[in-house]
């Protein structure tokens, strides 16, 4: 069994949920039939129901951002009940990490899954909420996590990558 050293789940700010909800709401009430009997539900208007409440529970879905530490890996995730991104970064890959405040719009442009300058590199953005974060730097791109508990990540990361350097060599 694989030992998590550091769990998060964030979520994106609440008044998106609640711009999701009403979306979902508004096609509930398309959807719902006329008083009278005998005028059905009308296709287009069915159609467009449907989509509203298609895209709200896909916009709800996709606001949730979860990070994990295993003892040989840091897994990223955007997705709950249906995760579309998944991201494995293998301790031994990583040369460094360090906690770190960045400005996000500034630097990436916003939330969620980004390209953007950080200390003036293009450098890879996870993040939910908040301007905290850790940077990894491995050989490639440097990965930005972004994360409420910064110091916690990044103290996750080090320990993990020490008892997997520890068990690595030789005594």
């Amino acid at each position: 069994m694989r030992n998590v050293h550091f769990y998060e789940r964030q979520s994106f700010h609440p008044l998106l949920y609640v711009l999701a909800v009403g979306l979902g709401v508004f096609g509930l009430v398309m959807l719902v039939p006329s008083t009278n009997a005998d005028q059905p539900i009308e296709a287009v208007k069915g159609l467009v129901g449907f989509l509203f409440l298609f895209v709200a529970v896909i916009i709800v879905n996709v606001m949730t951002m979860t990070t994990w530490v295993y003892d040989d890996e840091i897994r990223i995730q955007f997705g709950r009940l249906i995760p579309y991104y998944n991201n494995r970064i293998l301790l031994e890959k990583i040369a460094s990490c360090r906690a770190v405040d960045f400005p996000p719009i500034r630097t990436s442009g916003g939330r969620g899954i980004r390209m953007g300058k950080f200390e003036g590199r293009t450098t890879g953005f996870l993040k939910a909420r908040g301007s905290r974060g850790v940077l990894v730097e491995t050989g490639d791109t440097p990965l930005l996590i972004g994360t409420q508990y910064a110091d916690k990540l990044a103290g996750a990361i080090e320990q993990a990558r020490h008892a997997l350097r520890d068990a690595g060599s030789p005594a």
